[in-house]
């Protein structure tokens, strides 16, 4: 009993992890995209204006595709232990 118990919470410390990286990649990003706004508005070289442009998304692409992985190795880890448990 204890022992999915001490699971779930396991599982759902990490999911709270994996949320705040996730919550910081994307502000970054999101500044980023302020800064890309703010330089542009200014009359920088659009080749910077650019660059910073896909290093955001780059960025962005980067965070959502680590957070959907460790999320799916997360459950896969927390259905095979709970399987196993189980047994």
């Amino acid at each position: 009993m204890w022992d999915g118990v001490k699971l779930a919470g396991y599982f759902a410390l990490h999911m709270v992890l994996g949320a705040i990286f996730f919550a910081i990649l994307a502000s970054v990003s999101f500044a980023i995209a302020w800064f890309t706004g703010y330089i542009s508005k200014l009359g920088a070289p659009v080749e910077l204006v650019y660059t910073c442009k896909a290093i955001e998304w780059f960025l962005l692409l980067t965070d959502v595709i680590c957070f959907v992985v460790f999320v799916l190795a997360q459950t896969r880890n927390y259905i095979s232990k709970s399987w196993t448990d189980g047994r």
